[in-house]
């Protein structure tokens, strides 16, 4: 009898050597880390529709960004534009180019470079000064843009303002 006591006994520790055990985390948790104890993390997909994979969980909207550009040519008086484009570089090669296209020179057009992105630009010039501003808002970006001419030269005008903003994907 005691032999088979402690057969029963030596199999049973033999046997729950091979047992996994859950580390003391509740259901849903999983065991990670190294830490002097268990560090439980939510298992992946757990209490999201029973069983089944992790399910997306539906986002809120994505938007895209968009840019503007100016391109001037303030000694000859030339300016290309560019607005709603999908990149930086997109408005500001567009904008260069309708510079260019109207009689600027190419590297007077570059001197007389402003970009932005999700905002709006203003071009204005006057007597003796030309100055572009981006800003928020049209209004604000003229504001800018015409406080900074005025404070330069006389007979301040906006010759041109757009938005980029972004758009909904």
């Amino acid at each position: 009898m005691r032999k088979t006591r402690c057969c029963l006994l030596m199999f049973g520790l033999f046997a729950s050597g091979l047992a996994y055990a859950e580390q003391g985390c509740p259901a849903g948790l999983i065991p990670t880390g190294q830490a002097p104890g268990p560090i439980c993390v939510p298992m992946p997909g757990y209490g999201i529709g029973g069983a089944s994979p992790v399910q997306q969980q539906p986002r809120g909207p994505r938007w895209s960004d968009r840019y503007g550009a100016i391109a001037a040519d303030y000694a000859h008086g030339k300016f290309g534009t560019a607005s709603n484009m999908s990149s930086n570089r997109k408005a500001v090669d567009s904008a260069l180019a309708e510079c260019r296209a109207k009689g600027g020179v190419a590297e007077e057009c570059k001197k007389g470079l402003h970009s932005w992105a999700n905002g709006c630009g203003a071009l204005v010039w006057g007597d003796q000064y030309a100055v572009t501003r981006s800003a928020a808002s049209e209004e604000q970006a003229s504001a800018a843009a015409l406080k900074e001419c005025g404070e330069n030269t006389s007979d301040c005008r906006v010759y041109y303002s757009a938005c980029s903003l972004p758009v909904m994907k």
